[in-house]
């Protein structure tokens, strides 16, 4: 596998999020850092925008039962995989009984409303902060492998996004373009001076970009 850097732009902006998270391991390694390693599939990529997780946790698939108010509460049915409560779900015609009632006027009722699926963490409670877009649902057997390699996905993290941004840049600067040739009824010169009263920078060229956000 190639590294980051070895990558077109075309490449880097066609990488999906797990993509990413692998290219990144790949580059630290060629760099001499050592990435962590994941210790449970159930600790999966949690978000790229941040987020809280708690170590040595293992993630289940809960079964959620409607009350009075068809709010979800917990069954305490659980799954290790989506794909198996999912298929519980359907795999024969559920009913939800609950208690109504106190003392003598208690009974038992069916309830109404749809089951749901719920992602619910198992383990300690303490929980540790990450704020980087890049994969860390991973452990380090040592802090400072942590520090290095944190500073090393940042430093990627924001190469990645600033590339992102120029091809955003340019290709809005386009559409853009295209909008004043329209307004102008298709006069190229009456378009420019309609950008220089507006925008900002030269008017861009007639050449569409060849890189794109998708």
């Amino acid at each position: 596998m190639k590294t980051y850097y070895q990558l077109t732009n075309a490449e880097r902006l066609a990488l999906t999020n797990e993509e990413l998270s692998d290219i990144v391991k790949v580059t630290a390694i060629e760099a001499g850092i050592t990435p962590p390693m994941k210790y449970s599939e159930a600790l999966n990529a949690a978000g790229y925008s941040g987020f809280r997780l708690e170590k040595n946790r293992a993630k289940f698939y809960e079964i959620q039962s409607p009350d009075q108010y068809n709010t979800p509460r917990p069954s305490g049915i659980a799954f290790e995989k989506l794909e198996e409560a999912e298929a519980f779900l359907v795999s024969a015609p559920l009913h939800f009984i609950a208690e109504e009632g106190y003392a003598a006027s208690a009974r038992n009722v069916l309830r109404s409303g749809e089951p749901t699926i719920k992602v619910v963490f198992v383990g300690p409670a303490k929980e540790e902060s990450y704020g980087t877009s890049l994969d860390k649902a991973q452990v380090f057997d040592a802090e400072d492998g942590e520090e290095v390699y944190d500073k090393f996905c940042k430093e990627l993290e924001e190469a990645h996004s600033d590339l992102r941004q120029e091809v955003y840049n340019a290709q809005a600067r386009w559409e853009k373009r295209t909008e004043y040739i329209r307004l102008a009824g298709g006069d190229e010169t009456i378009a420019s001076a309609f950008w220089s009263k507006a925008e900002s920078g030269a008017f861009p060229s007639a050449e569409e970009p060849e890189l794109k956000i998708k």
